[in-house]
């Protein structure tokens, strides 16, 4: 009985040692930590070398990209190197599809706000439009140098 442990014991040792050397020999790098295309532009995915104990293992890596160029966000795209099916390096590069066209501020007044001494401004003069966000979605502020408790431009 004692024998028959020793050998299943040797041969657990031996499959998690070739399945860490296996691990520490794989090497998997993207060219790129990151990608930023604009909307309905093709998306260029970075690069990738892979290797496994100074092997070229480029063919064993797969890549599941879920972006669509044609709406905004950021997608994550995932590298995988495998090895007789074996996931050994996982790499996942953030791609962020971002909207072309910035968001249109109209007022009646011309662009220009008249704001009563000591009162708060009244934003309610200006339409905020976007061809992604709807109105709602879009906050609008002031910033800059200005005081309302004095006359003046």
């Amino acid at each position: 009985m004692k024998k028959y442990l020793k050998i299943i014991l040797i041969f657990l040792f031996a499959v998690t040692g070739a399945y860490l050397a296996l691990t520490a020999g794989a090497v998997l790098s993207v060219h790129e930590q990151s990608v930023t295309a604009l909307v309905g532009e093709e998306i260029q995915l970075p690069g990738y070398t892979a290797s496994l104990f100074s092997r070229d293992m480029n063919d064993a890596v797969s890549v599941a990209d879920p972006t669509d160029k044609d709406h905004t966000g950021t997608y994550t795209v995932t590298y995988r190197l495998s090895w007789h099916g074996i996931p050994r390096r996982t790499v996942r590069v953030p791609v962020t599809v971002r909207d072309v066209d910035a968001p249109v501020i109209e007022t009646d007044t011309g662009g220009v706000l008249f704001v009563k001494t000591g009162e708060p401004a009244d934003l309610s003069a200006f339409r905020v439009s976007d061809n992604y966000d709807a109105p709602e979605n879009i906050t609008l502020t002031v910033s800059g140098d200005y005081d309302l408790n004095t006359e003046g431009r």
